[in-house]
C-alpha cells in the first residue's frame, strides 16, 4: 500500500481482527477521525469486532500489512460501511 489508503470508516460485525504491520508505517483511525494507533514494521493492533476504523500508509515507503481474523457464528458476518450509510442520509 502506498502512501495513503484505500478504505473508509467500517466495521466488521462479526469479525475480530488482528493487524500486523510487515514493512512500512501504518496508521489506524477510529470514529471522528482519531488516531487509534501509528504502527511501525513488526507492530500490531487488535481491532475487536464492530469497532469502526480505518488505515492509511503514513510512512515514506511503502506499506505492507497482514490481517489475520476469527469470525463469530452467531452473527451476520457483515461490513458495515459508515460513510455510505451517511452519504445516503444526505441524499
Amino acid at each position: 500500500m502506498k502512501n495513503g489508503g484505500e478504505n473508509q470508516l467500517h466495521a466488521h460485525r462479526a469479525q475480530d481482527a488482528t493487524w500486523v504491520v510487515l514493512e512500512g508505517q501504518v496508521t489506524f483511525y477510529g470514529e471522528d477521525h482519531q488516531e487509534v494507533a501509528r504502527l511501525n514494521a513488526r507492530d500490531g493492533l487488535f481491532i475487536p469486532r464492530a469497532t469502526p476504523y480505518y488505515f492509511c500508509s503514513s510512512g515514506d515507503e511503502t506499506a505492507v500489512i497482514m490481517r489475520v481474523s476469527a469470525r463469530a457464528t452467531d452473527v451476520p458476518n457483515e461490513r458495515l460501511d459508515y460513510e455510505r450509510a451517511f452519504d445516503a442520509a444526505a441524499s
